[in-house]
């Protein structure tokens, strides 16, 4: 059976690149179109205004004009990334995060394919690979100022990384899954379960 070129490759980046255009086109083309009769505001949660807070010198608060309420309900590494691209790019938050969250999304994509790689044969990895960038899901949390685009590719490194201490056990991995564990724990707290499976799983 004939299997295409882009099947065959070792490299992660072409289909990396396709994603990311995917998402790009859904962020700035399809979004706009659908948000209005789906009532889906680009910024739910008001990461963008905590970004903005932090970046002003304001703290970690929600609120504008003087009226601020400390956002104890936040993990802070998303934020953080929030304030970092606010002082980057100013007034164009929320398109910078967009753009932000569709390389976020190739770079998943990248990792994912590592992690089969380790786990599967090529072709298979190549597989999901494909389907993670054109999975609506994923598409869908790149157009939002929401930390799942964030917390995904944190997750997948984390699971790549300790897959390779599984593997090799080097002290250098070791740290650096562990550094990945904290950033993702820090991005969404339902992470903190993570050890527990993998633990079950070695």
């Amino acid at each position: 059976m004939h299997i295409p070129a882009y099947m065959r490759s070792t490299s992660p980046v072409p289909v990396a690149i396709g994603a990311t255009i995917c998402a790009l086109t859904f962020s700035f083309v399809l979004f706009p179109l659908i948000s209005g009769p789906l009532a889906a505001h680009v910024d739910p949660d008001r990461f963008a205004e905590l970004g903005e807070n932090l970046a002003g010198g304001k703290g970690f608060v929600y609120g504008s004009d003087g009226t601020y309420v400390t956002a104890f309900d936040r993990a802070p590494v998303y934020p953080l990334l929030l304030m970092i691209l606010s002082w980057l790019i100013g007034a164009h938050l929320i398109p910078g995060v967009q753009v932000m969250q569709a390389v976020f999304h190739g770079l998943t994509g990248i990792v994912l394919f590592r992690i089969g790689l380790e786990m599967m044969e090529h072709r298979t990895a190549r597989l999901a690979q494909i389907v993670h960038a054109v999975h609506p899901v994923m598409l869908w949390y790149t157009a939002r100022i929401w930390m799942e685009t964030t917390s995904t590719l944190l997750v997948m490194l984390v699971i790549l990384m300790f897959l390779r201490v599984q593997k090799q056990g080097s002290i250098r991995q070791i740290v650096t899954a562990g550094s990945a564990l904290a950033l993702a724990a820090l991005t969404k707290s339902v992470v903190l379960l993570l050890p527990f499976l993998l633990v079950v799983y070695a």
